[in-house]
């Protein structure tokens, strides 16, 4: 989800309107007995219970009819036409449960609702009947366009969260199961979430996916500000290789992994992918090609994970550097709401041509989101790094810190904003100059992401970022503006 992330059981029940359907394990086909009926009806109370829906017996019944009142189907056919929004919306539900899916269409079809949390049900009703029924393609639209004016609403992000589940677009099921987590306030509720987002992990053993952005920007190689910089009261030119650069660049790449499961929680993860940023001056075209593999034991609360890392780069068309060394990273949910990801990296460097640059880095970092609602999270960042080379004011220690937030607004729009200061001292004197060198960096990102326009079954996504670094040396002290326009699935 920008910047950073967000983000189950097996096939159960496949009639109800629900996605408590991990609950049930097996596949029940459509029966009118009382057996069948009477699990349809106990899985949608389910669904209803864990989302927050009122039962039916808390709603307020038509006239004619008693407070919490069970409709037979022939009841409902008797009473139809005197039916209130109330009334006509639990008559459908039972329909559905009861897998009697022609009449609960044909009620939601005549159903002209007078109320506004009426047209929102039978909107629900019937993103939930549809994906009953399979028709899978027709509930997502559905309750995507529902979600588009109310991106609140719990039961609808069930909904939806089900529906791709059982399309198997694992991408964008999991954004949703995790906000709908990040809302949970029934300990069942969080069960079921956790079963459906285990599911997908399982039952996939290899990713593979491809982007491509287009990325204008007032300083792509992050150069310095002016043309010629003073140190230590003599002038100096810098090449065009240092000095702001602007322009459009296109960036694509490909990304994939195998999980190979060694026993029920520990897997053998190997993965890769490239990189590319192209620029109209080739000088600047920077290409990057990495892979990884080691072992990823998951926990019933999250994972840990220890990885051997290579990457190769090239830069201006030439070979620049060789990455080795090694990552762990663990994610960690410490309550429904609260979801850690931490790392830490440590890479041996190696240059083709500028050899004062070998050396090590490694590095730290750590991300806190706690969940607002089913339509947000806020997010904490910190992190640590130090760098060693050949040449001493090139070393540096630094450390960062930053938030963001996270928000699904109405009228489809989507909006992550971040914040990160990051502050670096280095070791050496810098040459030419008095002191050693100590920079102060800003960065400010926005995502802006409209839900409810599809391109293939993407959703359009902006991103503006703005970076400021401020530097004791001159020439290191620059400002840049880029935006970036992707496709997203997290949406």
């Amino acid at each position: 989800m920008g910047g950073g992330s967000l983000v189950g059981p097996r096939t159960g029940v496949n009639r109800c309107v629900c996605g408590a359907q991990s609950m049930f394990n097996g596949s029940l086909p459509v029966s009118r007995s009382k057996a069948a009926r009477r699990i349809a009806q106990a899985v949608l109370a389910a669904v209803m219970a864990l989302t927050g829906t009122p039962s039916l017996a808390q709603q307020t019944p038509a006239a004619g009819a008693r407070s919490g009142e069970y409709l037979s189907l022939d009841s409902v056919k008797a009473r139809r036409p005197q039916l209130d929004d109330v009334q006509r919306g639990m008559a459908i539900e039972q329909l559905i449960s009861n897998g009697a899916f022609d009449e609960a269409d044909q009620l939601l079809g005549a159903w002209k609702p007078t109320r506004a949390d009426s047209v929102v049900h039978a909107r629900l009703l019937l993103g939930g009947l549809r994906k009953a029924q399979g028709r899978h393609d027709e509930a997502i639209e559905i309750l995507r366009n529902l979600l588009t004016s109310q991106p609140k609403h719990l039961r609808a992000r069930m909904e939806l969260a089900h529906a791709l589940f059982l399309k198997k677009e694992d991408e964008s099921a999991r954004h949703h199961f995790e906000l709908v987590l990040g809302a949970a306030s029934n300990p069942d509720l969080e069960t079921t979430v956790r079963r459906f987002i285990d599911a997908m992990d399982q039952r996939r053993s290899w990713h593979f996916s491809t982007y491509v952005s287009i990325a204008p920007s007032t300083n792509f190689n992050q150069g310095a500000n002016v043309k010629t910089a003073k140190l230590d009261g003599l002038d100096f030119s810098l090449d065009e290789q240092n000095r702001k650069q602007s322009g459009i660049g296109l960036m694509t790449g490909v990304l994939g992994g195998y999980r190979l499961a060694l026993t029920d929680r520990l897997d053998m993860v190997v993965g890769g992918g490239a990189h590319i940023r192209e620029f109209k001056a080739e000088s600047f075209d920077d290409i990057v090609a990495s892979a990884e593999i080691g072992p990823r034991y998951r926990l019933s609360f999250g994972d840990v994970a220890a990885y051997a890392t290579v990457a190769r780069r090239w830069f201006g068309g030439d070979a620049y550097s060789m990455v080795y060394g090694g990552r762990l990273h663990t994610m960690l949910r410490l309550s429904p709401r609260d979801l850690v990801n931490a790392g830490g990296t440590c890479v041996n460097k190696e240059h083709d041509a500028l050899v004062h640059l070998d050396g090590w880095h490694c590095g730290s970092t750590l991300a806190v989101d706690h969940a607002i609602d089913a339509a947000g999270f806020i997010r904490v960042l910190g992190g640590f790094e130090r760098e060693r080379t050949q040449r001493a004011h090139l070393d540096y220690d630094g450390w960062n810190a930053g938030f963001g937030v996270y928000r699904e607004m109405p009228f489809g729009i989507s909006v992550y904003g971040q914040l990160l200061y990051t502050h670096r001292n280095y070791e050496g004197v810098y040459p030419t100059s008095r002191e050693a060198r100590e920079d102060e960096r800003i960065d400010a990102t926005a995502h802006f992401t409209k839900r409810d326009w599809r391109i293939f079954g993407l959703a359009p996504m902006v991103q503006y970022t703005y970076t400021r670094n401020l530097s004791n040396i001159g020439f290191h002290t620059f400002d840049a503006h880029s935006v970036t326009t992707t496709l997203t699935k997290r949406f």
